[in-house]
């Protein structure tokens, strides 16, 4: 039998749910092993009826109260704890399976499995003394232990599922410390459980540790030749979506290519698997700028959802549920080839294809669309309308790009008002970025204190925001200036070249990527100009050579070259006011002060 990615170990191991009733009898089992079968076909149900007869005819232990079994089994051996452990074990799966098809939206009430695995633990722990001491032989200490592993990765799933990340991480952690120096960390079980450590470590954002999880997974896999492509095929799209959100969009297309040969080779069937990863694909495609490659991604991706929902009308009832849970994955492809189309010009078909989005999303979060990851149906709509508004902005129609802003504050004003607050913030700063460049000054600058005092309430506990943070500051300080009110646009600038300075160099590493703390020194850069443009129209001309050698000098110390005109215009301005010293007067012939530059 070949070697898989199942939740089984080897036969000499034999500690996880298709091979357990082996630990506990040389001698087949066939009612566990008949329990065993139903559950893995999907029959929950009749493997939780037949453990519970095992339990109550050969072992004599009451269904109805589960709680005394550890108790009940004190006297027992060892042979005997193992098979109740087993037993208990995939008592347990099953009952997670049963919960499952019962509740459809809401979290699952865990208590019953969790109260079952209890038991096994308190089994396990009065088992250790006896296998500690080596009274049972090496080989049943490697057995118990990992049994342990497998109870303890179970574990792990339960709180998965019950959303309590950092408790399933412990759990999966413990697990792969004993696989590991039991079975080494190149045995395909202790990959298979690092998978798990990578899938907790990509939900609490720790992107690094999850990467070194995955590809530990597949190197394993790649070694032992692992036949089981639906694992493979998961970690490397989660490689190819963490890789493309860390910006390294190269090495996410190496994987996902990876990952679409699987899907179709070995799931060629399989919608979701064939939509997910030319999706994928488009958003990688998208970050490199090949936005042709990109929108066809998204294109195919579409065929295979409209595939998906065409093929599920012919099944049964119970399928139907399924054409409608894939509407959720239809918006958010729509919503990525809008961004695409948007990016290339195509404004005319990036209208129709956001209105498509518009058209499948409910107006209200009671209808929320299923498969869409963590979007309620309000936080599509708002993604739908500030990207028509961004459309409508680059078409040169203001009055239908406010109107969209404007939608798109008030579903998330209503809808999430004490959350979303960065994108809260972006949506304001967005606005404000319309009125300033059909010069409503004064809307500008309300658009963008809004976005600053949404910022604020986070920026010191999430600092992935300051290059957010700094970009509304910068536009407060613009705004002022074209205002005619230069002295609060110095003030914010300064607070923009304060809070700078407070962010770059030794400690910016822990929470920005470098090419964020590149983008914040030119910021800098530019401000330092801005606050020099502002003094020469105030006519302080000290003040203004001061900040236009700042501004030289942190280009020539960070190696960040200027424009050939920024240049020209600050050494213009510089020879200007030292060959006429004598007046303490600048030229004022000179076309530098006309604009801030942030």
């Amino acid at each position: 039998m070949s070697e898989t990615f199942d939740d089984s170990l080897p036969r000499n191991m034999k500690p996880s749910i298709p091979s357990l009733g082996r630990i506990a009898y040389k001698q087949e089992h066939n009612k566990f092993k008949r329990a065993l079968y139903f559950f893995q076909e999907g029959r929950p149900r009749e493997a939780r009826d037949l453990i519970l007869t095992i339990l109550q005819e050969e072992k004599g232990l009451s269904c109805e109260n589960i709680s005394s079994y550890a108790s009940s089994v004190s006297e027992c051996g060892i042979q005997e704890k193992f098979m109740l452990v087993s037993l208990l074990h995939v008592l347990c799966n099953c009952q997670v399976s049963i919960q499952n098809e019962d509740v459809e939206d809401s979290v699952l009430d865990m208590k019953i499995p969790l109260d079952i695995l209890d038991i096994a633990f308190e089994i396990l722990n009065s088992m250790y003394s006896s296998i500690q001491n080596g009274r049972e032989g090496s080989r049943k200490k490697k057995q118990y232990l990992c049994l342990y592993a497998a109870v303890l990765k179970t574990k792990g799933k339960l709180y998965s599922i019950m959303k309590k990340p950092k408790d399933a991480l412990a759990m999966y952690q413990k697990s792969y410390q004993i696989l590991q120096k039991e079975l080494g960390e190149s045995h395909i079980e202790t990959a298979h459980c690092i998978i798990n450590i990578g899938k907790v470590h990509f939900e609490l954002d720790n992107v690094i540790e999850s990467i070194h999880a995955f590809e530990v997974f597949l190197r394993v896999a790649n070694e032992r030749k692992s036949k089981d492509f639906s694992k493979i095929y998961d970690a490397l799209v989660s490689l190819g979506t963490m890789y493309n959100q860390c910006n390294i969009p190269y090495i996410a297309q190496k994987y996902l290519h990876q990952a679409q040969e699987i899907a179709k080779t070995h799931f060629s069937n399989d919608y979701v698997k064939n939509s997910q990863v030319h999706f994928k694909l488009g958003e990688a495609y998208y970050n490199i700028g090949n936005l042709d490659k990109s929108i066809e991604s998204y294109k195919v991706s579409l065929n295979f959802e409209l595939d998906y929902s065409f093929h599920a009308t012919k099944l049964y009832e119970m399928q139907r549920r399924l054409q409608e849970a894939r509407k959720g994955p239809i918006v958010i492809r729509l919503i990525g080839m809008g961004y695409a189309l948007i990016r290339k010009e195509s404004y005319e078909e990036a209208l129709n294809t956001l209105h498509s989005a518009l058209r499948i999303v409910p107006n209200s979060d009671e209808e929320t669309l299923k498969d869409t990851s963590s979007f309620q149906s309000s936080d599509l709509r708002v993604k739908i309308y500030s990207s028509l508004a961004n459309v409508h902005k680059c078409r040169g129609d203001f009055n239908s790009a406010v109107e969209n802003f404007q939608k798109a504050l008030e579903i998330l004003q209503t809808n999430n008002p004490d959350s979303c607050h960065a994108l809260s913030a972006n949506l304001w700063n967005e606005f404000g970025k319309l009125y300033l460049e059909n010069k409503f000054y004064e809307e500008a600058l309300e658009c963008f204190t809004c976005a600053r005092n949404i910022l604020w309430k986070i920026i010191f506990q999430d600092k992935s925001m300051i290059v957010q943070y700094t970009e509304i500051t910068s536009n407060i300080a613009k705004s002022h200036f074209y205002l005619g009110d230069f002295q609060k646009s110095i003030l914010h600038y300064k607070i923009t070249s304060s809070f700078i300075d407070a962010n770059i160099g030794e400690n910016v590493h822990q929470h920005m990527e470098c090419e964020e703390e590149e983008f914040l020194f030119r910021r800098q850069l530019r401000t330092m100009i801005s606050i020099a443009t502002a003094y020469g129209r105030m006519e302080k001309h000290y003040l203004q050579l001061h900040y236009l050698k700042r501004a030289k000098t942190i280009s020539m110390e960070n190696d960040f070259a200027m424009t050939s005109s920024e240049v020209s215009l600050i050494d213009d301005v510089i020879n200007d006011f030292y060959a006429k010293k004598m007046n303490f007067k600048v030229c004022e012939t000179t076309q530098w002060d006309c604009a801030p530059a942030a």
